[in-house]
């Protein structure tokens, strides 16, 4: 039995117990509330930096959309984008850059809206998209993109956008952020109907910029209008994205590579050292 992680989602219990108790009085007012609060991710009292040991990175800042997104850069040539996922910081992205930077490349951490040392409150998957977007714009196109869990979904997303990687590594992405929804509700124990009205009014936000499509079916058609290597690797025991999401979104990408991990939860893949060199071999083969 694997140790447990740290939640993803995590909330006040007294905050909690007043949503529980405001969804008696007023349904629809507990379950923006309780959006609201969903789009709030933990932050670290203390901020981590990305850089691993004798090898510390060039601090950098990127403005997105009024917000400074804290950034940094290491090594030289073709360029590597590391991504962290909800409730993350770069980090948890930091296995990558020594063995990255010693085979010659150029490497890009950062932390994403409202985490880690980047400003904002709340942040959502569209603005993770948006984050990335903003980055390429400030940094340069990356060739290889290395992201985990929603970072991994923004990124897919951003394909539909103008992000044109040459190479894809994905670790576990969730294809629809209302089954973290419907997690975080359970967990503070809302009444299921608050929280079929948080889950119903979180999907409606993201129609009215995505209309009907989904990070599924840009996958497909990314795939389709330019096949593009990718490599998903994704845990079995996964607690917060299951393992079935990884198999269907990589079946959507022709000849994408998966492999599968067992034990690591939904995080610990980041640092499991056979995933490591899988997917820092994958990145390098360009």
């Amino acid at each position: 039995m694997p140790a447990p992680e740290r939640a993803i989602f995590s909330f006040p219990h007294r905050q909690a117990a007043v949503l529980r108790g405001l969804a008696r009085l007023a349904p629809g007012l507990a379950s923006r509330l309780a959006l609201r609060a969903f789009a709030r991710p933990g932050r670290l009292r203390d901020p981590v930096d990305p850089s691993p040991p004798g090898l510390p990175g060039e601090r950098l800042s990127v403005d997105h959309d009024g917000r400074r997104l804290a950034a940094w850069r290491w090594g030289h040539g073709p360029l590597t984008w590391l991504v962290h996922g909800w409730g993350g910081h770069a980090g948890h992205m930091s296995s990558f850059v020594a063995p990255l930077v010693a085979a010659g490349r150029q490497v890009v951490a950062f932390d994403q809206p409202a985490h880690g040392r980047s400003e904002g409150r709340s942040t959502n998957m569209l603005d993770f998209r948006n984050a990335l977007l903003a980055v390429g714009k400030a940094l340069g196109k990356p060739t290889v993109v290395v992201a985990h869990s929603l970072g991994a979904t923004a990124t897919l997303l951003a394909l539909d956008r103008g992000l044109d990687p040459d190479r894809l590594v994905l670790f576990a992405p969730p294809l629809d952020p209302a089954g973290f929804s419907i997690n975080f509700g359970r967990g503070i124990g809302l009444p299921e109907a608050s929280i079929d009205d948080m889950t119903r009014r979180l999907r409606a936000f993201v129609r009215a910029d995505l209309g009907d499509e989904t990070p599924l079916s840009i996958a497909k058609r990314q795939s389709q209008l330019r096949p593009l290597p990718a490599l998903f690797i994704h845990d079995r025991d996964d607690r917060a994205c299951p393992f079935s999401l990884g198999e269907e979104v990589a079946a959507a990408f022709s000849g994408a590579a998966f492999h599968p991990t067992a034990g690591l939860g939904h995080r610990r893949t980041l640092g499991d050292p056979e995933a490591l060199q899988r997917a820092v071999s994958f990145a390098l083969a360009t």
